[in-house]
């Protein structure tokens, strides 16, 4: 019997900075218990709904320090007037976009969805996970032996 998979949403105000434009936008963080390590982002703007999965580990990291390499990179808000924003850079095939989030929400949504991270739900979750995964391996396939013999 499986776990059922909770879910946690926080919706949002940031700003979205495109070019040498800024636009109020509707953010969505979200998390679930059956992927406790990703953050899913959606930006609602006027051109529609973008989707973001990364380590929810960049969003702890990026509250303090510079955070990521890769598409994803997020940072204190470097300007003295905007202290109290993070600075998310999203990289895409289509360039790129910084987006402005008020740290407030963000630390909210970190504090409220620690419980599948670091609680009984997530470890009981990883256990089986590992179990199953360790009997698919062990396992043979419709009563073969995994290592061709006999």
């Amino acid at each position: 019997m499986g776990h059922p998979d909770l879910q946690l949403v926080l919706s949002f105000k940031g700003v979205l900075e495109l070019r040498d434009s800024e636009e109020l936008v509707r953010v969505r963080l979200g998390a679930r218990s059956l992927d406790p390590l990703a953050v899913r982002l959606a930006v609602d703007s006027q051109d529609g709904t973008a989707n973001w999965v990364f380590a929810r580990d960049l969003l702890v990291r990026g509250l303090h320090e510079c955070a990521g390499e890769g598409s994803v990179q997020v940072r204190p808000c470097p300007h003295p007037s905007r202290r109290a924003m993070l600075d998310v850079v999203l990289e895409g095939g289509d360039g790129f976009a910084r987006l402005l989030l008020p740290r407030g929400p963000v630390t909210h949504f970190l504090d409220s969805s620690d419980a599948f991270t670091h609680g009984e739900l997530s470890q009981e979750l990883l256990v089986k996970d590992l179990a199953a995964e360790l009997a698919d391996i062990l396992s043979p396939e419709g009563g073969q032996d995994p290592f061709g013999e006999d």
